[in-house]
């Protein structure tokens, strides 16, 4: 995982990481050898969860390599993270 470019953490199958980042825009990219997803930008007072999963399915994944490297992984919003923190049920 990168944030602003720089290497912050490793994320395992089924794994989770937890990062408090200050204030300000941060861009967030997970990768995998040269294959990479696309970068989505986090405010660091935000509660964000962000998703990590395969880009498409197992039959794409070689073309993904090939063709679209930064596809090859999904990295998006869960739809938790669009609720406000203050408003999620405990």
């Amino acid at each position: 995982m990168t944030v602003n470019g720089e290497r912050l953490g490793e994320v395992k199958h089924d794994g989770t990481i937890t990062l408090d980042l200050p204030p300000g825009s941060h861009r967030i990219k997970m990768t995998i050898d040269w294959c990479s997803s696309q970068e989505i930008v986090v405010e660091g007072d935000e509660d964000a969860e962000l998703i990590c999963q395969p880009g498409s399915s197992a039959f794409m994944a070689l073309l993904d390599i090939i063709f679209r490297s930064n596809g090859y992984i999904m990295l998006e919003r869960s739809n938790q993270s669009a609720i406000p923190a203050s408003k999620r049920p405990s």
